[in-house]
C-alpha cells in the first residue's frame, strides 16, 4: 500500500486509504519539493497538490519522485504544463477518469 505525499492520490483522498503501488502508472509524480513563494501554508505536512507548483529556487525547478522509484530534476515550467494533463504524471489518482479525487 501506498502512503503518498501527492495529496491528490494520497491516503485521505476521495477513494483512496491506501493502494496498491501497482496501480499507479510508474512515470507518476508522488513527491516534490512545493514552491516556496505560496506561503506557509505549503509546508504545512509534505502532502501537496500539483497546482502548488514545484520550487524554482533550485535553478528555476525542483526535484521529484516517482511510482516506480527514479528521482528527475523539472524546470517550474514544464511542471506547470504537466498541470494540464488531466489525468496525467501530476493528476494520478487511478480510481478517477481524470487523474484527481473530486471528478
Amino acid at each position: 500500500m501506498t502512503d503518498l505525499a501527492n495529496g491528490d492520490s494520497g491516503p485521505g483522498a476521495v477513494g483512496c486509504n491506501g493502494l496498491p503501488l501497482e496501480l499507479f502508472n510508474p512515470n507518476g509524480v508522488c513527491y516534490w519539493e512545493s514552491d516556496e513563494r505560496h506561503g506557509i501554508g505549503d509546508w504545512n505536512d509534505g502532502a501537496n497538490f500539483p497546482d502548488d507548483c514545484v520550487t524554482a529556487r533550485h535553478g528555476g525547478g525542483g526535484t521529484l519522485a516517482s511510482f516506480d522509484g527514479h528521482a528527475e530534476w523539472m524546470r517550474q515550467t514544464e511542471w506547470t504544463n504537466e498541470t494540464t494533463f488531466k489525468p496525467g504524471r501530476l493528476w494520478c489518482n487511478p480510481l478517477t477518469t481524470n487523474g484527481y479525487a473530486w471528478n
